[in-house]
């Protein structure tokens, strides 16, 4: 079964994804070297043909508890442009998928649970017209998997996948990624540890500033991306900014109390409300713990 998701997005969220997407596109293409994979297929979508030249893959051990489905999940990338298994980091929003709304990259994310190859959500890398979000097709098939010939040893995943979707059609797609898991955790803060942590600390700090309209010290407590999504904002705000600025933080601000959780792998980290309401990533950089990814 085949259930195209489209949702139009308001006018900060394009802000957002636009500013990040610049972040990843400068960050990601130029980024450390990996190991490679291989893909035979081509990829159609409305009017454009799409050879994806590159296979990596991120197996990531949902430990925060905030990805959709209970256990691991595998997100496996087939691009026209080597962007690496960081452009698959992160919970939400990862880096290929800003970078596709900018035009940045082309082809596929296939999402799956390891050991399941039957139910698969594709998210087509493809720059979406008229502010729509990237199109997702969840893809459901027994007694015969989704993605055939599948193979996965925790070092590499294979396959091939056909698509028959009005938005992205395939007679086939085959590939081989290597696997990189998630960085281990490093530190698993509960309760009052988490509270008192190190990275709400400076959350706090940050939205204190806000409150007070100090908009130099609130940048320092960020991370340059989380900044050049704040000053696309701020411009389109225009004269009211300040005062938006100080509203947010009054408003934020007593939410800090409701965290019960930071999750910590080396220099990242997440900060979860209670009950997985909400979460913020922050990045170590410079000694200093920063709001943003």
């Amino acid at each position: 079964m085949h259930q195209l998701q489209r949702v139009k997005q308001g006018t900060f969220h394009r802000i957002v994804v636009t500013a990040r997407c610049l972040i990843a596109a400068c960050g990601l293409l130029a980024g450390a070297a990996h190991a490679q994979g291989s893909v035979q297929g081509v990829l159609q979508t409305g009017s454009q043909t799409i050879t994806p030249k590159f296979a990596t893959a991120l197996l990531h051990d949902n430990a925060e508890g905030l990805l959709q489905g209970k256990g691991r999940q595998l997100r496996i990338l087939l691009s026209d442009v080597d962007v690496g298994p960081a452009g698959l980091q992160g919970i939400a929003f990862v880096p290929a998928t800003v970078m596709a709304r900018e035009g940045q990259v082309r082809g596929l994310i296939l999402t799956l649970a390891p050991d399941n190859p039957n139910e698969v959500l594709a998210t087509v890398l493809e720059k979406p017209e008229g502010g729509f979000s990237l199109a997702n097709i969840t893809l459901t098939s027994k007694p015969d998997p989704v993605i055939t010939n599948y193979k996965m040893d925790g070092k590499t995943v294979s396959g091939s996948i056909k698509l028959s979707n009005a938005d992205a059609k395939s007679s086939g797609i085959s590939f081989s990624a290597p696997v990189q898991a998630v960085p281990a955790i490093t530190a698993d803060l509960k309760g009052k540890a988490a509270l008192e942590s190190e990275q709400v600390k400076s959350m706090r700090a940050r939205v204190q500033a806000m409150v007070k309209g100090d908009s130099e010290a609130a940048a320092k407590l960020a991370t340059p991306a989380e900044n050049h999504q704040v000053e696309a904002a701020v411009a389109q705000m225009g004269p009211e900014a300040k005062n938006m600025m100080r509203s947010a933080g009054r408003e934020m601000l007593p939410t800090l109390n409701r965290v019960e959780r930071v999750v910590v792998r080396g220099d990242r980290a997440v900060v979860i409300f209670k009950a997985g309401e909400a979460w913020q990533e922050m990045a170590l950089i410079d000694g200093q713990w920063k709001t943003g990814k």
